[in-house]
């Protein structure tokens, strides 16, 4: 009968921890990824608004906002899209350390 109730309790036990543990990673990953991409979406949609392609190139880029031959960046720097909005996403949630113009690739990048 002793031996019954331990056997009961030690799968109660296992059943606890299993449920908790599926229940802190279901908990948890979805609200990593969705903030990555919440800021990442951001960052595509007012890189495009300003005419420019938006890729995460990695090497210690984040992201960079790459303009076609049409668009000058250097002309483009200093717009409310290019100079606020990525730059703050830059240093707010891609939690960049460094934003500037690439002029060799006609770009603003968000660096690590």
């Amino acid at each position: 009968m002793v031996q019954q109730v331990i056997t009961h309790v030690r799968r109660n036990i296992a059943l606890g921890i299993a449920v908790a543990s599926v229940a802190a990673v279901t908990l948890l990953a979805p609200v990593h990824g969705s903030a990555q991409q919440s800021w990442l979406r951001r960052a595509t949609l007012k890189c495009e608004e300003a005419g420019g392609t938006l890729t995460t190139p990695g090497s210690g880029v984040i992201f960079e906002c790459a303009f076609p031959p049409s668009i000058n960046v250097l002309d483009i720097l200093g717009t409310p899209l290019v100079d606020h909005t990525l730059l703050h996403i830059c240093f707010g949630p891609a939690r960049g350390n460094g934003f500037g113009p690439d002029v060799l690739e006609n770009a603003v990048d968000c660096f690590e």
